[in-house]
């Protein structure tokens, strides 16, 4: 399971290399059943809280509410979450690929 959020922040990453970006989502989302949630509208108000609570920027308190809301891992390279409650995990080891 994932955030909504999480394919777009890849596809920012991959700024022209469109078949990357098709092939990941094909990857992740299609080949190994890996599910989509979203936040409703009445959850946003703890994105903001979240931000301001731990000092993230909107992507990252985006990330922590949603695995507040449902219990799940940070997985991330990003030391900001190393300051907040739940901490993270580093991708690395964490899924052994094909």
């Amino acid at each position: 399971m994932t955030s909504h959020f999480t394919p777009s922040e890849y596809g920012c990453s991959v700024q022209g290399a469109y078949a990357s970006y098709e092939q990941l989502v094909d990857d992740l989302f299609r080949n190994r059943g890996i599910h989509l949630v979203r936040l409703l509208l009445n959850q946003h108000e703890q994105v903001a809280q979240v931000a301001q609570r731990f000092g993230l920027d909107y992507d990252n308190a985006y990330q922590y509410a949603f695995a507040e809301l449902y219990d799940l891992t940070i997985v991330s390279l990003g030391a900001d979450f190393d300051r907040t409650p739940r901490g993270r995990k580093e991708p690395k080891g964490l899924l052994a690929l094909p």
